[in-house]
């Protein structure tokens, strides 16, 4: 098990091939790459592992499209740069988007 403490939490469940990240608090551009890029380049990530996103104790007034346009954008690219086509994503976001 991998993780670390800030903004964002990524717990990696390699036999389950799946990992869990925790988003908590306000979260900036550089704050969500660079959390990503630190797990993404860990020996604890393996392409392909599915994704659980803990978003119920996350600020969504602090973040802007930036962020999320920026994430998105990051991800595919590490994605395609290991020829990954789909990736199951699941959300858990008990408030209003």
């Amino acid at each position: 098990m991998w993780g670390f403490i800030m903004a964002i939490d990524i717990i990696s469940l390699k036999k389950e091939s799946h990992l869990k990240s925790t988003w908590a608090g306000s979260i900036t551009v550089s704050d969500a790459i660079n959390q990503y890029r630190i797990f993404l380049n860990s020996s604890d990530w393996r392409p392909g592992m599915n994704k659980l996103c803990d978003l119920s104790n996350f600020n969504f007034k602090s973040i802007s499209t930036n962020v999320l346009i920026s994430m998105s954008l990051y991800v595919q690219s590490v994605y395609e740069s290991h020829n990954l086509s789909s990736v199951k994503l699941t959300a858990f976001c008990p408030h209003d988007l």
